[in-house]
């Protein structure tokens, strides 16, 4: 099955123009070519996809950021990334991950792949080297506050 359970899904391809519907279940699929519609078909399309990717990509955002968020994520596209950068709590990230982006002036995405790319040997001797970083950024995440939320529950 398709990402997520999903029975349907798309591949898109850029490049030719072709899209494909398909249905995991029964694996029919429907191919469409979008440039067999003319050119004001074309474009009402193009302009209906810019505002559905951000529609779908900002559909999370709280209203009080939306607009700033729109800004931040046309600069994104604007700057050739079609994805932006993995970021999440630093509390769920490995510290030997914080670590490596702190030293080596990273992303999450790229400390991870680098990380990764080491066998298990290097990953122990990485550790052992880096034993007082990580356990300065321990010690740094047990020394922040985590804030009670029984406010926002009522």
């Amino acid at each position: 099955m398709p990402k997520g359970k999903q029975r349907f899904s798309w591949n898109r391809n850029p490049t030719t123009g072709i899209i494909t519907k398909i249905d995991g279940e029964t694996k029919q699929s429907i191919i469409i070519d979008l440039n067999q519609f003319n050119e004001d078909i074309q474009q009402k399309m193009f302009v209906y996809g810019g505002s559905k990717i951000y529609d779908d990509r900002l559909s999370q955002v709280p209203a009080a950021i939306k607009m700033q968020s729109v800004g931040a994520l046309t600069t994104q596209l604007l700057d050739g990334k079609w994805k932006s950068d993995k970021t999440f709590g630093d509390r769920f990230m490995p510290p030997i991950i914080q670590v490596i982006m702190d030293e080596q002036g990273c992303n999450v995405s790229v400390a991870q792949a680098a990380y990764r790319a080491l066998d298990e040997e290097s990953r122990i001797v990485l550790k052992e080297a880096q034993a007082d970083a990580i356990a300065d950024v321990i010690a740094a995440r047990e020394a922040q506050d985590i804030p009670s939320l029984d406010g926002m529950m009522s």
